[in-house]
């Protein structure tokens, strides 16, 4: 299964939310819900979990192009981690942020992380 363009895609160790190719009206709305879903997945201890919220569309960059994709999907992300439940997120790449000093994003991610962190630094 390939890893490029797809919104859960396991290749060898790596489980991939990489829908990057954004084209229609409707596909910004897609990506978040996608980037959401693999927030949530249940988590194989085995795999490395990668969620990208990049995109873009060169064609369209006054739409889709990596700081417009951005502020529409770090707001969206931040406000899910804020409401959903997670215990950790995987590996997330993202752009554009600390843009304006901005730095909610990676907060979050960060203290949904921390009890991993702390759990792993006591053994």
């Amino acid at each position: 299964m390939s890893s490029y363009n797809t919104s859960n895609a396991i290749s060898g160790a790596v489980c991939v939310q990489d829908f990057c190719e954004l084209n229609l009206k409707t596909d910004m709305e897609t990506k978040i819900a996608y980037a959401k879903a693999h927030l949530e997945r249940e988590r194989n201890p085995a795999l490395l979990y990668l969620n990208f919220l990049s995109a873009s569309n060169f064609w369209r960059p006054l739409r889709y192009w990596p700081y417009q994709v951005a502020s529409k999907m770090n707001p969206c992300i931040t406000e899910h981690l804020h409401k959903a439940e997670l215990r950790r997120s995987g590996v997330v790449v993202c752009d554009w942020v600390g843009w304006k000093g901005d730095w909610t994003l990676v907060r979050c991610i960060i203290e949904m992380n921390t009890p991993l962190l702390e759990t792993s630094a006591s053994v």
